[in-house]
Order: structure tokens, then C-alpha cells, then sequence
């Protein structure tokens, strides 16, 4: 009995057969075939956080809660200046991290990669007929 192989450790030609493909891509119809057959090739976001959630999220991270600690201590004996330190660079640091995290969030999809009929280019994952060539 042949146990077969894992797919890392097929040959490229193994790989064509298998996937019913050649190396200059798929045909036009062939993509439309395969996308009316397994659907769009998608990912469907999960449930979008708000700003404010983003935000405090920050500060649920065990380092961040143990500077807010260091500055509760630092405020109980009196010494103010360092408490305001500590918590301007933790203030700082959480809307420094909630900027790039919308900003990631934000970001429109990755441009999706084709290679139909040989020629490589950009491709609207639901259109079949979209081929190459840049936008």
C-alpha cells in the first residue's frame, strides 16, 4: 500500500496532474468552471472591534498592567512626577499601537495575483472573465 505523498513533497509536474492545471495557468473557462464549481476564493471578516475596545485593549497586557501598578505605587508614596511619567508613556503607547492597528484594519484587500492563459496580472477573484493587466 503507497502512503501518498504530502503535497511540499510533490514535483511541480506531480502537481499540475493532480490539480488538473498547466504552468501557464488556467483558461479562461476553465476558471469560470472551477469558480461556479467551489465558489469564490474568499475570506469573510469576523466581527469588526470598535476604536474604544481597540484602545483599552491595550492596556489588558500584563506588562502594561504592571507599569499602571508601578505608577498606583508611585502616586501612594507621593512621588507624582513619576506617576505622571509612567502613565503619559503607557497613554502614548496605547494610542501609538491603536493607530496601526486601524490602520491595518483599514487597509482595502491585497490585490489578488492571476496567472490565466500566461499572462500574470491582477484579478477580480469573482469575475472569471477578469484577466491581467493592471487597473
Amino acid at each position: 500500500m503507497k502512503q501518498e505523498k504530502n503535497i511540499w513533497e510533490q514535483s511541480r509536474v506531480e502537481l499540475f496532474q493532480k490539480l488538473d492545471c498547466r504552468e501557464t495557468g488556467l483558461s479562461q473557462e476553465d476558471a469560470a468552471d472551477r469558480l461556479a464549481e467551489y465558489g469564490a476564493n474568499e475570506l469573510h471578516a469576523g466581527k469588526q472591534k470598535s476604536v474604544l475596545q481597540i484602545f483599552l485593549g491595550q492596556f489588558a497586557d500584563f506588562l502594561v498592567l504592571i507599569l499602571i501598578l508601578a505608577a498606583v505605587i508611585s502616586a501612594c508614596m507621593g512621588d507624582v512626577e513619576s506617576m505622571i511619567v509612567i502613565l503619559a508613556v503607557i497613554t502614548m503607547n496605547a494610542i501609538r499601537s491603536d493607530r496601526q492597528g486601524l490602520r491595518i484594519a483599514r487597509q482595502p484587500e491585497a490585490d489578488v495575483r492571476s496567472h490565466r492563459q500566461g499572462a500574470a496580472g491582477r484579478s477580480d477573484r469573482t469575475d472569471p472573465r477578469s484577466r491581467g493587466g493592471s487597473r
